[in-house]
């Protein structure tokens, strides 16, 4: 594990007594996001958008709790189902090669389109869950993994990260990691089911790698695919985007 500076570090140590250590699930629920198809209202706050385009950072600097700044009382909060969220994705890109044995990410960056109201931006080359993790197939069965920038945006200066181990299974859903930050620590959950194929190594010795480029070497996993059809129920870019864009504005 990876620390940016003794002082960093230090900082850190304080910092851990501070910071709320959530699931992921609990998580995406304070950060509006929908869990099992349901959408809940947006909060500025945790949308890390706002109407004017402007990163939501400077109103939680006594690092209070997310459920006592929003104060969310989920008995009594009114939430809507929203179908046109998820959809059967007819088209999947696949490339037409073999899988060697090493990820390698490409040296240019992917084209991007920036969400409405944000300042963050989605590649448009890959699928996405709504959890804020892209998943890309790079062979046949075979697909590597990261987070976006929406979702760094939310996390606001990534000091530690720890996935499961290579040749490890995972079931999607199921524990993959944990990201540790400024503004909280997160469990993350697989955005997939399969077996755990290569680490990027380099992200686990220096988490600013994932910051500098999410979408290219700050990737996290590869992944060999256990049910090919899950990546049906992903998103494609452009609803990652239409979805994000309408959490600002709700």
């Amino acid at each position: 594990m990876y620390h940016k500076s003794e002082k960093k570090t230090a900082a850190r140590k304080s910092r851990q007594k501070q910071l709320q250590s959530i699931t992921r699930r609990h998580f995406l629920k304070e950060a509006s996001i929908i869990v099992g198809g349901i959408a809940l209202t947006s909060v500025p706050l945790t949308s890390a958008c706002s109407d004017s385009g402007h990163i939501s950072t400077s109103n939680n600097t006594n690092n209070t709790p997310i459920s006592t700044l929003t104060g969310e009382n989920t008995s009594t909060k009114t939430t809507t189902k929203d179908t046109s969220i998820t959809s059967v994705n007819t088209e999947i890109y696949t490339p037409n090669v073999t899988w060697n044995g090493e990820y390698i990410p490409p040296n240019e960056d992917p084209e991007v389109e920036p969400i409405p109201g944000c300042t963050t931006f989605v590649a448009v080359d890959r699928l996405y869950a709504i959890e804020h993790m892209w998943i890309k197939p790079i062979a046949e069965g075979i697909v590597v993994i990261g987070i976006t920038e929406k979702f760094l945006e939310f996390l606001e200066d990534v000091f530690l990260i720890s996935l499961q181990d290579v040749s490890t299974t995972i079931t999607r859903n199921s524990y993959l990691g944990d990201i540790e930050a400024k503004k909280m620590n997160v469990e993350m959950v697989a955005p997939v089911s399969g077996v755990i194929l290569q680490n990027n190594d380099k992200i686990l010795d220096d988490p600013d790698w994932v910051e500098k480029r999410p979408y290219v070497s700050g990737w996290f996993q590869v992944i060999q695919l256990s049910n090919p059809n899950e990546l049906n129920e992903l998103l494609t870019a452009e609803k990652y985007i239409s979805y994000q864009a309408k959490v600002v504005v709700e």
